[in-house]
């Protein structure tokens, strides 16, 4: 009779309140927040130099490029520059801009996008070249070493000069087609190349016609510093009265990974 009074006497103890606690059951707050959201990663770029004396000269640049990935579901792309160069206290160089890009992946290979960019350049005599358009990449070589992809789309297209031509006007916009390729080539641990081109055919006027061509070389320094040379060209068919088609610019600088 007493172990049996025992036996329940222990029963009615582990059912007891405070007597056992049960294992967390997880819930879906929970497991989302064990998924880590994917950061933002890229570099910040920056070139000077100061000529003081019988000459005086400064020129200052500053890159930011950036992009964040969630595998197989979308990819943003972003970068900012500015340039500037000043010469016995008159501005010889002022160039900024920015542009921003969403891929949505559509398979491993394809993906639809929206882009857009601003830019101010006054050696090309541009107050402000906008471009907003939609398109569709593919991925053209997926290698180790070597990935290629290239992008097709419409975008509309705006270019405020700041000087008006013979007819009087300083704004031309139109709808354009958009040719693009990315290119990225690790050529070793320490050293890599990449080359962006972009090409904007009006499909209004075939004169109308504005090309971008951005081809880097980089070498690794550190774990998170690298220094880069980098060749800019820029075509524009229908420039600002009195300017040139072509602009060159090449820029040597230091870089770091974020």
């Amino acid at each position: 009779m007493m172990n049996i009074l025992s036996l329940l006497a222990a029963t009615v103890a582990t059912a007891a309140p405070g007597a056992h606690t049960p294992n967390p059951i997880p819930t879906l707050a929970q497991d989302a927040a064990a998924v880590e959201e994917p950061a933002w990663n890229g570099s910040v770029n920056v070139g000077a130099s100061v000529t003081n004396g019988n000459t005086k000269i400064t020129r200052a640049n500053v890159a930011v490029d950036a992009q964040k990935e969630i595998e197989g579901e979308n990819r943003q792309t972003f970068g900012l520059w500015w340039n500037y160069g000043e010469e016995a206290g008159n501005i010889t160089e002022r160039r900024a801009g920015g542009k921003y890009q969403y891929d949505k992946f559509i398979d491993d290979d394809s993906y639809y996008l929206g882009q857009v960019s601003a830019e101010t350049d006054d050696n090309a005599g541009v107050d402000l070249r906008t471009t907003l358009g939609v398109g569709y990449g593919h991925k053209l070589v997926q290698k180790e070493n070597l990935t290629v992809d290239g992008e097709i789309g419409v975008s509309y297209f705006n270019e405020s000069f700041a000087e008006k031509d013979a007819a009087g006007e300083d704004t031309f916009d139109y709808i354009a087609a958009r040719l693009a390729a990315n290119t990225e080539y690790a050529y070793s641990e320490k050293i890599s190349f990449s080359n962006g081109v972009q090409i904007f055919p009006s499909l209004e006027d075939t004169d109308d016609v504005y090309a971008k061509l951005d081809t880097r070389a980089k070498a690794t320094l550190t774990e998170n510093m690298f220094g880069q040379l980098q060749w800019i060209w820029e075509w524009d068919n229908t420039p600002a009265p009195g300017l040139k088609r072509s602009d060159n610019q090449v820029l040597l600088t230091v870089g770091w990974n974020f």
